[in-house]
């Protein structure tokens, strides 16, 4: 009887397993990938990403990583000039030693992404820059901190980032008071969008998932926010930008509030509309409050004008109160001002007639509901405007009347 023979176990040529720090020293190759086996103390050893990129990845959090519990280390460097694609998956990253960081990266803009696939960060005291590269991507991520481990800070991204950064089905756990996960550098610009739907549920209420500013984004609602969920009581799990920003759009969020486009504006001091001449609309006079404006803003007295560059289908709708004298016919006109086309587009005329049983001299009032749908862009607006059908009788818009301006679903 022969005995049995074992296959003989298949490498890769474009593999390289790495069992030790020294393997990752050096000048790497762009060409091969890094497979991590076990768990490596990296030491003082840093992991320099060449120009022409890096792959490096592992077999799963729990039997896969590289830690460092040396001070002032950085794990991973460019080369001086600057540093490629660096591809990330499946392990485990822990730095926490005092003063150390997980990351010094400087893409100088030519145009190279840092991809990150199931990567844990754990007890990470810092985990650094990230400078000048055209996009980020994460997903399947975990920010791990456990009790008081003196984290300082998580990730600053910095410089000029034209395809931007998405991070999806990720989780921060035991973020401490006081640190910031993911903040902007002085010189961000964000060319594409940041998008998100990080669980931040177990935050400590004093820290921070998302510092940037308006200023940092480059196009209108570029900082997408979905089904991001956090801690109700983390007041400033989002810093420096608000829902109602132009620049952000937040939907189905937990813990923070989300966008929604468009405005309200109420009659709070009624004025006559002086009519001069039958069947010709002049814009409903009146002082109007305004609330809830998120991309839009008050231009003047009853008109809601758009902020953003986006192209918004909107509906209007209204409840608008008028009184007149007695038999009259007037015209409500809810008018769309284009600002492309220099000129008013009128939506749709409700009418009414002013009716009431003490005699045909004496003033009516009449309860009208509006409807219209209308596609905006910046700086267009919408008004009402009034018409008297049957003379020159002045109208007058009650206290109270009402406008509302909202984003048709999609």
């Amino acid at each position: 009887m022969t005995g049995f023979i074992f296959p003989p176990v298949v490498t890769l040529d474009t593999e390289i397993i790495v069992k030790e720090a020294s393997q990752l020293s050096g000048t790497l190759l762009s060409t091969k990938r890094y497979v991590v086996d076990g768990f490596i103390d990296m030491g003082s050893t840093q992991i320099t990403v060449p120009q022409g990129g890096l792959t490096l990845c592992g077999q799963g959090f729990n039997i896969t990583g590289l830690f460092s519990s040396n001070t002032s280390y950085t794990m991973f460097i460019d080369d001086g000039v600057f540093s490629g694609d660096l591809f990330l998956d499946n392990i485990d990253i822990r730095v926490d030693g005092t003063g150390s960081q997980v990351f010094d990266l400087d893409n100088a803009e030519n145009s190279n992404a840092l991809e990150l696939d199931k990567v844990n960060f754990t007890r990470c005291k810092d985990l650094g820059l990230v400078d000048n590269y055209r996009q980020i991507l994460m997903t399947g991520m975990g920010f791990v901190y456990f009790g008081a481990s003196g984290v300082v800070k998580g990730l600053t991204i910095d410089g000029a980032m034209s395809g931007g950064m998405t991070i999806l089905t990720s989780i921060t756990l035991g973020q401490q008071s006081g640190v910031t996960l993911f903040q902007g550098g002085a010189s961000l610009s964000i060319g594409g969008s940041l998008r998100s739907d990080m669980n931040a549920l177990s935050i400590d209420d004093a820290s921070v998932v998302f510092n940037f500013e308006a200023a940092d984004f480059v196009n209108d609602s570029s900082f997408f926010l979905d089904s991001f969920r956090t801690n109700t009581s983390a007041a400033g799990a989002i810093t420096g930008i608000l829902a109602s920003d132009r620049k952000a759009e937040f939907r189905n969020c937990i813990g923070i509030a989300s966008t929604h486009k468009g405005g309200v504006w109420t009659v709070s001091s009624a004025s006559t509309t002086t009519i001069a001449t039958i069947n010709t609309p002049v814009k409903m006079a009146g002082t109007t409050t305004y609330s809830i404006l998120d991309h839009f803003t008050q231009s003047a007295n009853n008109a809601i004008e758009s902020l953003t560059t986006e192209r918004i289908t909107m509906d209007v709708t209204g409840s608008i109160t008028v009184t007149g004298n007695n038999g009259d016919t007037i015209g409500i006109l809810l008018r769309h001002w284009d600002d492309s086309a220099s000129a008013y587009v009128n939506l749709t005329t409700t009418t009414a007639t002013f009716t009431d049983t003490v005699g045909p001299m004496d003033p009516g009032a009449e309860n009208v509901t509006v409807y219209a749908n209308v596609i905006m862009d910046i700086s267009d607006r919408i008004e009402v405007w009034l018409e008297n059908q049957t003379g020159t009788d002045d109208i007058t818009a009650a206290v109270g009347s009402r406008l509302n301006l909202s984003e048709r679903p999609s």
